[in-house]
């Protein structure tokens, strides 16, 4: 191969390289938001739909507040994930240190949520305990039972 060949050569490998990067990149962070508002759509429906049932928002704003919710938490998390995998691809070397450091940051994360999860799961059973669930959304009966099956009034 000439000079010329091997610069060509180079320079194709380079593209492809950086093209490989850029995908992975991309679909991390894609990765990274769509877990964002994964958990965040469960956590704020939880929430405001909570505020909802007691009466201290109403549908509209219990909606747009889902929504602002789970669109800041998808942002946010592309954003790490996005910062995470340039950072990975940028500076390998530090990959073994840096990995032992996040998983008390994972573990805190998980920790965190599942202590509002909590709150909201006792909030959301102090408010429900005393009223019938069907009641609640809508409906009287689940089942069907034909007028010859019912019972005459005493």
């Amino acid at each position: 191969m000439t000079s010329v060949e091997v610069l060509a050569a180079q320079q194709v490998l380079t593209d492809m390289s950086f093209r490989a990067a850029l995908a992975n990149t991309a679909a991390q962070v894609f990765k990274g938001a769509a877990a964002g508002a994964a958990v965040a759509c469960v956590i704020s429906c939880l929430e405001h739909g909570l505020e909802y049932q007691q009466g201290k928002i109403d549908q509209k704003e219990m909606i747009r507040r889902i929504g602002h919710s789970v669109a800041l938490s998808a942002a946010l998390g592309g954003t790490v994930a996005g910062i995470m995998a340039v950072v990975a691809l940028s500076f390998p070397a530090i990959l073994p240190v840096a990995a032992p450091l996040m998983i008390p940051l994972a573990v805190m994360g998980f920790c965190a949520t599942g202590m509002k999860v909590a709150r909201l799961t006792k909030e959301w059973y102090e408010l429900l305990r005393h009223v019938e669930v069907c009641e609640r959304i809508g409906m009287f009966s689940f089942t069907f039972i034909p007028q010859s099956m019912k019972l005459a009034p005493e």
